[in-house]
Parts: C-alpha cells; sequence; structure tokens
C-alpha cells in the first residue's frame, strides 16, 4: 500500500537545527505515534505537515503525489488537520463560533444559520464528551481541560485524511481521554492516518500501530508498537536510562503548618473548601475536569475573586492582605500556572525576562533602584542550566521555545524567587518523560527545605508519585483527604465522583 504520507530529509533550523533530514511514513489508517523529549523537533515536524512552518530543506509526498503547503489553509485543503498542544481558540467567540469558524453555516439571505450552528455544535461536543455544554458560551469562560476537548471536537468535526494530535489528553481527565481514544479508533477504520505526540508512554503503546523516536532534532527509530517496551522508548529519547519517576528516595518529614485555608468559596466552583499545608509536604488536589481544583487554587493566589474564607500563613492572618497575585508574590506564594501561554509567560520576551521576572522588585535591585542587569544575567543562566532549558541563550523569545521548555522558564521563575508556598497547577503537562522526572527531583527539594507544595494534576499517577497527602475536591468542596500509604486509586476516584452522586 502507498503510504498516506512520506517525507525525506525534512530539515529546519532557527537558532540552530530543530530538525535534521527527518524521513517519515504514515500509511492510511495508522496511528504513527512520534516520542521525544521536549525540544526533539516533534512539534515542528509536525508543523511543516500541516503548512505552518517551512522546511529549509527535504521533500514531501501525500497519497503518492509532491506536497509542500504554503500555510495552514493549503493543507487543510488537503484534507491535513492539526490539534496543537497550545490552545488556538479565540477567546471572544463562543463554542460554536470556534468549531466551525472556518465553515459557518448560512442561510439563503446569507446571514449565519445560528440553528444549524448549534445543531451541528452540540453533536461535536458530543463526540468528546461535552454534550451538557452550552454552544453559545463564549471560550473564555471555560477550564483549559475544556478547551483542549472544543480544540479537539473541532478537529474531529471536519472532514480528514492526516489527523495531527499534538499532546491531545494533556488537559484530559482519564474518562474524557477514554471519549478521545474511542474517536481516534473510528477514524483509524475509516482510513484516516494519525500522528500521535505524547508524553504518555502508555497511550503510546495503547494506540499506536508503530512509533517514531526523535532525539536532537533526528529520528533514531521507528518500531511497530510490539517490538518497544516504555523503558526502551526512553532510553532512545534521552539516551540513557531513567530512574523510575514514581520513586521517592525516602519520607518526606512535615512540619508545623504553614498555610491554613479555612471555608473559602468563590462561586460559582469553590464551596467552602477548608485545608491546611505543612512545612516540608507536598499536598495534592485530585478531582474531576471541571470540580474547582483550578479554581480554589487561584481564589487562593488572588486571581480570582473570594466570596468568603480565611487564610493564614504560618499562623498570620493574612486574608485581608490577600487580594491580588501581587500580594501573593509579596507574601511568599508562587503559582506555576496550567495555561503557561496566556497567563504564565511573557512569550515575546526573552527567557532572561521570564525567569528574574518576579525578583525584578527584589534582590535584582540595587540601592537607587537601578536593575543590577550582571545578577540578572548570572541568575537566568544558572537557572537554565539547572533545569536544563533547551534555549539558544538566555535572549531567545519565550515563544520560540517548546511547550515543555517554557514550562521549565516558569518553574524557575518561582525557584529563583524562592518562595514559601508554590502552586503547581498541572506541573508537567506537555513534558517529557526526562523533564518530568527533574520537575519531580526539583519539587521534593523544595518540600525537604521546609517549604510547601501545593500541585494539582489530572495525573492521578503523578499525585500518587509525588505526594504525602491527596485531597480531593468533587464539585467545588474538598471532600477527603488521604495519607500516603493509606490510600487507593478507588477510593480517590470514587471520592471524586461522590458530590456528582447526589
Amino acid at each position: 500500500m502507498a503510504p498516506l504520507l512520506q517525507t525525506e530529509g525534512l530539515t529546519k533550523s532557527y537558532a540552530g537545527p530543530v530538525l535534521s533530514d527527518v524521513s517519515f511514513e504514515l500509511q492510511p489508517g495508522e496511528v504513527h505515534a512520534l516520542v521525544g523529549e521536549n525540544g526533539a523537533g516533534k512539534s515542528t515536524f509536525c508543523g511543516i505537515v500541516a503548512g505552518l512552518r517551512t522546511p529549509d530543506s527535504g521533500r514531501m509526498w501525500l497519497q503518492g503525489r509532491p506536497y509542500a503547503p504554503a500555510n495552514k489553509r493549503v493543507a487543510e485543503a488537503h484534507g491535513v488537520r492539526i490539534v496543537l498542544q497550545e490552545l488556538n481558540l479565540i477567546e471572544t467567540l463562543s463554542v460554536s463560533e470556534n468549531l466551525f469558524f472556518d465553515q459557518l453555516p448560512h442561510t439563503l439571505g446569507g446571514w449565519i444559520s445560528r440553528a444549524s450552528l448549534r445543531e451541528a455544535a452540540r453533536n461535536a461536543l458530543g463526540r468528546v464528551g461535552l454534550s451538557e455544554l452550552d454552544p453559545d458560551a463564549p471560550v473564555s469562560g471555560l477550564g483549559i481541560g475544556q478547551k483542549q476537548l472544543v480544540e479537539i471536537a473541532a478537529g474531529l468535526a471536519r472532514q480528514c485524511r492526516l489527523l495531527i494530535l499534538d499532546e491531545p489528553t494533556a488537559a484530559l481527565t482519564p474518562a474524557d481521554a477514554e471519549r478521545l481514544f474511542l474517536q481516534i479508533q473510528k477514524l483509524k477504520d475509516a482510513g484516516v492516518g494519525i500522528i500521535y505526540i505524547s508524553h504518555h508512554l502508555e497511550e503510546v503503546l495503547r494506540l499506536a500501530d508503530r512509533v517514531s523516536v526523535l532525539r536532537d532534532g533526528r529520528r533514531v527509530a521507528t518500531r511497530p508498537r510490539g517490538e518497544l517496551t516504555a523503558d526502551e522508548m526512553i532510553r532512545l529519547m534521552v539516551g540513557r536510562a531513567l530512574d523510575d519517576t514514581a520513586a521517592r528516595a525516602e519520607k518526606r518529614s512535615a512540619g508545623p503548618v504553614l498555610l491554613e485555608v479555612q471555608n473559602l468559596s468563590a462561586p460559582p466552583r469553590v464551596r467552602e473548601v477548608s485545608f491546611a499545608l505543612h512545612r516540608g509536604e507536598i499536598l495534592g488536589f485530585a478531582g474531576l475536569m471541571g470540580a474547582g481544583r483550578t479554581e480554589t487554587v487561584r481564589a487562593l493566589f488572588g486571581a480570582d475573586p473570594r466570596q468568603t474564607g480565611k487564610i493564614l500563613l504560618d499562623g498570620r492572618d493574612v486574608t485581608a492582605g490577600l487580594h491580588s497575585p501581587t500580594d501573593a508574590v509579596r507574601l511568599g506564594i508562587g503559582f506555576l500556572t496550567e495555561d503557561r501561554k496566556s497567563q504564565g509567560l511573557l512569550l515575546d520576551k526573552p527567557v532572561r525576562l521570564n525567569i528574574s521576572l518576579a525578583q525584578l522588585n527584589g534582590d535584582l535591585r540595587g540601592p537607587a533602584g537601578a536593575l543590577r542587569r550582571q545578577r540578572e544575567v548570572a541568575a537566568a543562566q544558572t537557572w537554565v542550566d539547572r533545569l536544563a532549558i533547551r534555549c539558544a541563550s538566555i535572549e531567545q523569545i519565550a515563544g520560540s521555545l517548546s511547550g515543555g521548555n517554557q514550562q521549565k522558564a516558569v518553574l524557575a521563575r518561582w525557584l529563583y524567587r524562592n518562595c514559601q508556598v508554590l502552586i503547581c497547577d498541572e506541573p508537567t503537562r506537555g513534558i517529557d518523560v526526562g523533564a518530568k522526572s527533574e520537575i519531580y527531583r526539583l519539587l521534593d527539594q523544595f518540600a525537604r527545605e521546609g517549604k510547601g507544595v501545593l500541585v494539582v494534576s489530572s495525573d492521578l499517577k503523578e499525585l500518587l508519585a509525588l505526594c504525602d497527602r491527596i485531597a480531593v475536591i468533587s464539585a467545588g468542596r474538598l471532600v477527603e483527604t488521604f495519607e500516603r500509604g493509606k490510600w487507593t486509586e478507588d477510593q480517590i476516584m470514587s471520592a471524586a465522583f461522590s458530590e456528582m452522586k447526589v
């Protein structure tokens, strides 16, 4: 059978080589997974196939015919569609308008047919488990997981013969991911070829017919799924074996209460949430998508308004002085947001500034208020080295980094700030296994220094690996807290559904 897609010698450079002589094949009805560390070239390769980037050299064929899309629209005209890891929704438009932005249904008089648009949107949303979502709701009011599903629904709603999925489950709950996997199987049965990028290797082993591994911009292996294990993939990706990221060397010892939250409410998603975080502890927040986990930590950080609640830091009531992120940072609270693109980074500014941002009014200011540039440069370079952030230099624009390296730049900012409480919302979303292992180590070290970490994660295995305790939020309420050694996955999931049953 002739390949659906064939590439030969694709090469792309920016400040340095990103993709080097990559050849690749995709058959009709095949899921071909692409794995590799952040910065290995996966997104660049897929961007070239989808018409988002132009290669410096190399050739492509689509169903045996030369293929060189000048832009995304040309690629889509050939039936090639991409769902990006970094969301591409228009916040000011409704869900339905985002779903069918380039093919809005019209009446005979030329007006948009709102009834037809809503019906088409409901059908598309139902395929990804969002049947209850109002098609007329503005996208700006959705959580990151819901936005991810809307983006996927838009990709599935259009006719295509080649679909690229870049980290599609990064912000999804297991139930939502299962719905997506069902749709992938239906697309395979219809003869659609799928390029699947994921750092979740168990997904790759479940879904992929073949796996190609990229390392440092080169394809180092292509194997049928049955010839690879997760450990072998990791060795091919990073060039070495990794320790089990779920393993902890020794039990952490919790100290006195560092942060106490009493009856925190931020309607409509957060209802009378109370918890305590100890020094030397990592406390996890588990729950279903839309349960209120992100809204809880945003209200705590001052990013969303609180209706009620009391916040104590080291026993001192700081409620009256904590109404904004600026207040929270001043009090020693850092926040690694789940949406690094729109809320975590200055995308058009250099890596240096993104790392030093939280310290510009701190130790980077001299006696007269002037910026100590040499100190800033040295600090930024130190954190780039410590977190192995892949960039040409600390002056590289943050928006040009891969998603995982962008995430590490935000984490570097808060580690440099040396805050006492670090809130991490989906800290390893879109992060490769090597970087994930390093982030786990850094958070463990942060806690062992006597500070406190709050981790919100949709990846239950991540919470089980990292946390000393796991608090479960269901329908806006904190319903149960489990201690390490006294929890099971079934107990945690049962608690997550508990408020949904009443």
